[in-house]
């Protein structure tokens, strides 16, 4: 500001055309004024204001509806209050990248919420696998199938029901073992009563034809003595 003060004092349009020259090749900035301290536009990057009053006054906290965004500031020189610099600056880039920072920040948070359910999917998975196992386990175990046994893969809670259902497992093949093997020596039994009831019989339709025949010689026997 000093130095644009200087060459305000010097007349020196040249360097203060220069200057804003300068300061337009700024990408953000959308416009240059100085003006005296009636704020007349004595310079300008828009040379059809100069010469006139500057039609622009500052911005305030909603310039974000605008498309430029002014703000004063004065000349000093010296302790000599010289007039103002006023600058305009353009918030397409601002928009932009408030834009480009809300579609970061909205993809961020669509990958957060991805890896959100995708981690809790895992979990839920983790969790819901074991018990899955189980209800296959206890299928085949409804089914008859009392060898198999679940996965004991943690000590919570559903370690312990997995250990509960391979010791019911255990048990019902036992007692299944034992029910067989008594079943088995009961037939075994069984097939031995009957052979031995089937030689009893053979026995006894043995005695009987043996009777059958004594009978039949015996009324020829008593002929004979009848004769004598």
């Amino acid at each position: 500001m000093n130095f644009i003060g200087d060459n305000m004092l010097q007349r020196d349009t040249n360097d203060i055309k220069m200057i804003i020259r300068k300061s337009m090749e700024q990408p953000d900035i959308a416009l240059v004024s100085v003006l005296d301290t009636n704020k007349i536009v004595r310079y300008s990057s828009r040379e059809e204001m100069i010469g006139k009053p500057n039609p622009y006054i500052d911005s305030g906290i909603d310039a974000l509806n605008t498309d430029i965004y002014y703000k004063t500031f004065c000349i000093t020189y010296e302790n000599n209050y010289l007039g103002f610099v006023q600058v305009g600056y353009s918030l397409a880039k601002v928009r932009q990248n408030l834009s480009a920072a809300f579609f970061r920040i909205l993809i961020i948070e669509i990958l957060l919420f991805c890896a959100i359910l995708f981690f809790a999917w895992r979990i839920t998975e983790s969790l819901l696998r074991p018990l899955s196992e189980m209800k296959d386990v206890s299928n085949k175990i409804a089914g008859g199938d009392f060898s198999i046994r679940a996965k004991v893969t943690s000590r919570d809670g559903i370690g312990e029901l997995a250990l509960a259902l391979n010791n019911m497992a255990r048990q019902l093949g036992d007692l299944s073992e034992n029910m067989n093997n008594k079943i088995n020596q009961a037939t075994q039994d069984l097939k031995s009563g009957n052979e031995q009831l089937r030689k009893k019989t053979v026995e006894l339709e043995e005695s009987n034809r043996k009777l059958l025949e004594l009978d039949t010689l015996n009324p020829i026997s008593c002929r004979s003595c009848h004769m004598n």
